[in-house]
Formats: C-alpha cells, structure tokens, sequence
C-alpha cells in the first residue's frame, strides 16, 4: 500500500502518506516538468547569431550560456 519504512530509536515503524500526500508529490512534478518545458522554449528563442557573436568575443560555449543566452531567455 502507501507506506514508506523509517526507522528510528525504537526500530522499524511503518509510516503512511494519505491520498493528499501522494496528490502533492505529482502535482509537484507535473509543475516541475511544466516549468522545464517553459524554460526550454526561452533558451530555444534566442537567435544561433547571438551565441555566435558571443563566441567571436572569445566566450566559450558555456560562458556564452551563462553571461548571454540564459539572461536573454
């Protein structure tokens, strides 16, 4: 069923997450992956020429990402 094993002094005890706790945890990733998904689409909006320019200033491809990209999106 919904239980989980902890353990403490006394020894082993059983302890249960009700309906609402399992309900948290997959609304807490199905907002985490939602938020991705948002995240991803910014970092793909940026133009190729402008991590290209960054790099003919001399910025390697994750610094570019850090300093440029990243803000932008």
């Amino acid at each position: 069923g919904n239980l989980l094993p902890t353990y403490d002094a006394g020894g082993y005890r059983e302890q249960y997450i009700g309906a609402f706790g399992w309900a948290v945890v997959s609304l807490s990733f199905f907002a985490g992956a939602f938020n991705v998904e948002i995240f991803r689409a910014g970092v793909e909006a940026v133009p190729t020429a402008t991590i290209e320019a960054a790099e003919s200033l001399g910025y390697s491809r994750l610094k570019a990402y850090i300093y440029i990209v990243l803000p932008l999106a």
